[in-house]
């Protein structure tokens, strides 16, 4: 995994080389201007932004003479997939008079195939009513690895399908599960949005804190009124960490399409999904649709 952004990011030209290599780029974009909603004219001074979307960049198409006609891409948003060269780099560096404050770009190349080996435990020792989510076979998370390459390739064939649910299924699942979620384990990730490293392991071990509570407690979970006065009893941070990881009303829950059992994320939750591994805890997550085949 490559990430270039700020003054390193790439150009649409170094893109495609790296698509064209064989990776498969994570793009962070202007939402307005991919779902044709930017009203700003070209030219006019404007507010420079940031961006607040990210699609997958599958393909690149050239014209005769070499020269790059758009990208194809996986949109779970808005359900776009392709962008000709003027609207990709609107989206992903901004226009005159209005600039993408923070392009960024991060390239992910296939890893080197692995014969199965024993399974090994690392995690430390944690109360039975919460399930190791590191406590997870290698076999499971290559075959995780393997469905998200596959529906990158269904992509690029036009034979990704998208089904959007009318009601989402609100469930806990293994964070180390979800993919379309690339990164590096540094300042810059945890920094954005105001917010640090320390804020965020604060919220997530509040979060199991309050699992483990709720585990030994179920009663709560059946009773609002109870389970909100049992919450503000436990100071601000917890009721923090209980709308970040365990509200299923909340206004921002991390969104997800189920894929042969891998999960794709849709929209915000990168941090909550990285703190959640490292505490070793289930992450709540809203299904809201499904990708397939649709060849089959």
């Amino acid at each position: 995994v490559e990430r270039f952004d700020y003054e390193n990011a790439l150009s649409a030209e170094e893109m495609a080389e790296k698509i064209e290599s064989g990776s498969v780029l994570n793009i962070a974009v202007d939402s307005d201007t991919l779902w044709d909603m930017n009203d700003h004219i070209p030219g006019e001074m404007g507010q420079d932004k940031y961006t607040d979307h990210w699609i997958t960049v599958t393909g690149v198409d050239r014209n005769a003479d070499g020269s790059i006609a758009g990208f194809k891409i996986v949109d779970s948003g808005g359900g776009e997939t392709y962008a000709d060269l003027e609207k990709y780099e609107r989206m992903c560096f901004g226009e005159e008079g209005r600039e993408m404050i923070d392009p960024t770009c991060i390239a992910v190349s296939k890893k080197p195939e692995f014969t199965e080996t024993p399974e090994i435990n690392n995690t430390p020792e944690i109360p039975a009513e919460i399930s190791s989510v590191n406590d997870i076979s290698e076999k499971d998370v290559l075959n995780a690895d393997k469905n998200y390459e596959d529906m990158l390739n269904l992509s690029r064939e036009y034979k990704l399908g998208v089904e959007k649910f009318d009601d989402s299924q609100v469930k806990d699942v293994n964070p180390n599960l979800i993919r379309d979620v690339q990164w590096t384990d540094d300042n810059k990730f945890w920094d954005m949005h105001g917010n640090n490293k320390e804020f965020y392991m604060d919220l997530a071990n509040n979060a199991r804190e309050l699992r483990e509570d709720l585990a030994l407690n179920p009663e709560l979970s059946k009773n609002p009124e109870a389970l909100n006065a049992y919450i503000d009893s436990k100071g601000p941070e917890m009721r923090t960490a209980y709308d970040a990881y365990l509200n299923p009303d909340v206004k921002n829950p991390v969104k997800v399409y189920e894929y042969n059992g891998t999960y794709m994320l849709d929209g915000d939750g990168r941090h909550r999904i990285e703190a959640a591994k490292i505490v070793d805890m289930p992450i709540q997550v809203k299904v809201v649709g499904r990708y397939y085949d649709k060849s089959k």
